[in-house]
């Protein structure tokens, strides 16, 4: 509950902020690009719906991928007015094309990490671990605490990742183990998990 609130009146600052000073929307309404999945898109809706906005936005969702190159290609021309992405790919557009507005007076700094001024966390679940109770139980295991547990040879087979050759939320995963443990213990940690991961 703490968090769809967190989220709702998060989305309410910026829609309003945007409102005023957009990207570069061609309508009326405030233009929301997305890589969110579907969950994330309703609590985004209801949310915006239940504070008077709706009628008001429209939801363009789009996979990280695509939505990534997007923003590199269109720069300050792209249709949007408040992206939600992965933070990655949002600095990688504004090192290239200085599209975002500052929202610092905006931002609420609940967050664990820093951010730069034009981003502000949105979903709690990024970077998460999501363990099936049940089936560990069912196994004798604990319950893994970090990604670097999962590297012990009792998890093998009991883990699924996205590919990492085909998916930007894998490369995601990559980038945020190096971040967390540094190059060199990292990439131990990411040849283990790999070969822990079941088919």
């Amino acid at each position: 509950m703490k968090l769809k609130l967190f989220v709702g009146v998060l989305l309410c600052l910026i829609l309003l902020y945007f409102s005023y000073f957009g990207l570069g929307s061609s309508t009326d309404k405030v233009v929301i690009a997305t890589n969110s999945d579907e969950e994330a898109i309703t609590v985004m809706e209801k949310t915006l719906d239940q504070h008077g906005f709706k009628g008001e936005y429209i939801i363009q969702p789009h996979s990280t991928a695509e939505l990534g190159g997007k923003m590199i290609a269109e720069g300050k021309n792209i249709e949007a007015d408040v992206v939600t992405q992965s933070t990655y790919y949002l600095e990688s557009a504004q090192d290239k094309n200085n599209m975002f507005a500052s929202m610092e007076a905006e931002k609420q700094k609940k967050a664990i990490d820093s951010f730069p001024n034009y981003i502000t966390p949105l979903l709690g679940n990024m970077g998460s671990l999501f363990v099936n109770t049940k089936a560990l139980e069912k196994q004798g295991l604990p319950i893994p605490k970090t990604v670097k547990d999962l590297t012990q040879p009792q998890y093998k087979n009991q883990i699924a990742m996205p590919n990492i050759m085909e998916s930007s939320t894998g490369w995601l995963v990559i980038q945020s183990i190096l971040g967390q443990y540094g190059k060199e213990e990292g990439s131990k940690i990411l040849k283990k998990l790999i070969e822990n991961t079941g088919p």
